[in-house]
């Protein structure tokens, strides 16, 4: 009997129906021969090389190839193998899951990892069972996306699943230039955002984060989230994405428009991250853009330091700093300081701008106009309402506030000014306050003349308390006498000796009486015709 003959040909076929049988009740059974039948695959060569058993194999696959005989990844439902799809390895994350979970319902397509990669590989050859195909991907990603539960935007996914997610994106894009893929692919929302929304490739300045000094200001141009770019294989991705790095020349730009023509930072911690970036990467300090600044004063309300006839003052601990002038002890005087938190840095800021060798505080007072110096006058001329204050109600500090800022005031110094000031009661050594003109410095010469004369206890000698750095040497003090203050003993000073002698209580006439003689005396030494018009 020929192996070909119908009799033959029929036993073949009921063999390959008993085959395929026992297949779709093993598939039916949930047990180990659920999944590892194909293991039993008539596949080998073996059969190829006899007459009659060589159509065995292929009459088994024809009729499997129209049976649902294959699970799908997940749920357990049956499909024909032309209806799966397997999942390559650099598809799966390091669970042996899918990275992108299949699509639902009727969409599904991934055939059951638990098959084993070994029989998925016969599965493949025998019923010619393609990988996933990339567009398919592409919409098992948009439903990822778009899922309550994704993947993708969730916070729980690790570092390495982003990664491997990402590296399969870009090996998508790698395939399919050219194709509608790439476009379908740069609609999808991939992109995170610092404040929290998810964006396409289109999105229009699609940037990085600052990748070196402070941050961009979010409030002011919104970034790609910052810990995302961590990852660099996300970075990546988001190059392939259009993703730039963004010039600080924009960012900048688009600051003094939010001053110049809206009402600035929105909050103080706003304002620090605006002055941050301004710092870091403005060169130019006198850069009249900088007069646009609102900032925060230390009861919470918006200044422009610039604009505003209001001074803003630095709230410094120095003893003649504005701070100690105005507010300490009673009464306190309403004045403006910027807000304390902008002295504390923001990282990266420690020190010094890449730029400028210039210190974050120095900066601040710089660009935006902030006083460490009472005000002196207004821009009129006339005296300050800041300096009246401390004329009238700090006489132990008067002395030492034009000590420590003459630098600054003797500039801007008129006669006017020079006239109040040297009116105005100072804080004196053993006597109540007297007016600076007629007050004394107490060098070592000028005390011990005084003590000679009798005159130790009740002279008007500046407190030294009031005299920051105090030294004997008169030369570092020669601008007081540009006041009325006497550094040296004239004439002016013997005399005023005398006249405390007159109306000071008087000693006993037999110790008075030496010292009114020594003060004649010394006088006398003094006089001479140019002078001799004090004593008439």
């Amino acid at each position: 009997m020929k192996s070909d003959s119908a009799w033959n040909n029929g036993i073949l076929s009921k063999i390959a129906d008993s085959f395929c049988n026992a297949v779709i009740d093993f598939c039916g059974r949930d047990g180990p021969l659920r999944y590892r039948w194909v293991e039993y695959l008539p596949s080998g060569t073996a059969l190829q090389t006899h007459h009659f058993w060589r159509d065995l194999p292929r009459k088994i696959i024809d009729k499997l190839r129209d049976e649902n005989i294959l699970y799908l990844h997940g749920p357990s439902e049956l499909r024909k193998p032309e209806d799966v799809r397997a999942i390559p390895p650099e598809y799966l994350d390091d669970a042996g899951s899918p990275i992108f979970g299949d699509r639902p319902e009727r969409h599904r397509k991934y055939l059951s990892l638990e098959y084993g990669r070994d029989n998925i590989n016969t599965l493949k050859e025998l019923f010619g069972i393609r990988n996933i195909e990339d567009l398919a991907m592409c919409h098992r990603i948009k439903h990822d996306l778009s899922s309550a539960e994704s993947r993708m935007k969730s916070r729980e996914s690790s570092n390495d699943w982003h990664s491997r997610a990402a590296r399969l994106i870009i090996s998508i894009l790698g395939r399919s230039q050219g194709t509608g893929i790439v476009g379908m692919i740069h609609d999808l929302d991939l992109i995170p955002m610092s404040d929290g929304r998810w964006v396409t490739a289109k999105e229009p300045n699609l940037y990085f984060p600052a990748e070196t000094g402070p941050a961009i200001p979010q409030d002011i141009l919104d970034t790609i989230d910052a810990e995302s770019v961590v990852n660099e294989d996300r970075d990546e991705l988001f190059v392939c994405l259009g993703a730039k790095e963004c010039p600080p020349d924009q960012v900048i730009g688009r600051l003094w428009e939010e001053y110049s023509m809206r009402e600035g930072p929105a909050s103080l911690a706003s304002s620090k991250l605006h002055l941050s970036y301004l710092y870091w990467h403005l060169e130019d300090i006198s850069d009249p853009r900088l007069s646009f600044l609102w900032i925060y004063n230390d009861t919470g309300r918006k200044v422009n330091t610039c604009r505003s006839d209001e001074p803003v003052y630095l709230p410094s601990e120095d003893e003649y700093g504005p701070h100690a002038l105005f507010r300490e002890d009673l009464p306190r005087f309403a004045v403006s300081f910027l807000n304390s938190e902008y002295l504390e840095p923001i990282s990266p800021i420690t020190r010094r701008t890449r730029q400028n060798d210039i210190s974050w505080l120095n900066w601040l007072t710089r660009a935006l106009r902030i006083r460490e110096v009472p005000r002196l006058r207004f821009p009129a001329g006339s005296l300050s309402t800041e300096f009246r204050h401390i004329l009238q109600h700090r006489p132990n500090k008067i002395v030492g506030t034009l000590k420590i800022h003459w630098a600054t005031y003797r500039p801007q110094m008129t006669a006017t000014i020079y006239q109040e000031i040297k009116t105005a009661n100072v804080s004196c050594w053993g006597v109540s306050p007297t007016p600076l003109q007629s007050t004394y410095f107490p060098t070592e010469h000028l005390m011990n003349e005084s003590a000679r004369l009798g005159m130790m206890s009740r002279f008007p000698f500046l407190s030294r308390d009031t005299l920051p750095g105090y030294t004997d040497s008169p030369e570092d003090w020669a601008f007081l006498e540009r006041f009325g203050v006497q550094l040296m003993p004239n004439i002016a000073f013997y005399l005023e000796v005398l006249r405390q002698h007159e109306i000071g209580p008087q000693k006993p006439w037999n110790l008075a009486r030496v010292d009114i003689l020594n003060t004649y005396s010394s006088i006398s030494d003094h006089y001479s015709e140019t002078n001799k018009g004090i004593i008439v």
